[in-house]
């Protein structure tokens, strides 16, 4: 079906170009630019999914402020500075922020984070642990958001 849609669309295009500028054979421009266009597609499908991932996140952790008794305010939509409403629901400082900057500590710093936050939900603290899986963070942040 996608090939019968954009494959004359194609053809015609490169029929043009090579009309214009003498150029290559029009089945291989037209391949070319349906390759392209397949590459461009995925990428923006692969965005698009990222972007909804990373704004439902941001809504998991707007919920769990709002939870834990934080008030999250705008910052929680954006990527770094997400971090600053986090940490005000578990109840640690605001410098705490630098130390997510340190290489080795920051792991450290962001279990300890996680545990807080399972803390202030009322949650078991070893669920913190859940952060060193690979989708254990967005989970776990799925479980804290909606869980009673």
């Amino acid at each position: 079906m996608f090939h019968t849609l954009i494959f004359p669309l194609a053809v015609g295009f490169a029929g043009r170009l090579r009309d214009s500028f003498g150029g290559p054979d029009v089945a291989a421009l037209a391949g070319s630019l349906i390759l392209v266009a397949l590459i461009v597609g995925l990428i923006c499908a692969l965005l698009g999914v990222l972007l909804a991932v990373h704004l439902f996140y941001c809504y998991c952790l707007k919920r769990i402020c709002t939870k834990a008794g934080y008030a999250p305010g705008p910052l929680v939509w954006f990527p770094v500075l997400n971090l600053f409403p986090q940490l005000g629901a578990a109840k640690l400082s605001g410098w705490f922020f630098l130390l997510y900057l340190v290489p080795v500590v920051s792991l450290g710093i962001a279990i300890v984070n996680w545990v807080k936050l399972c803390e202030a939900r009322g949650k078991p603290a070893v669920l913190g642990i859940l952060y060193l899986l690979p989708f254990g963070r967005l989970g776990l942040a799925c479980y804290l958001a909606f869980s009673d």
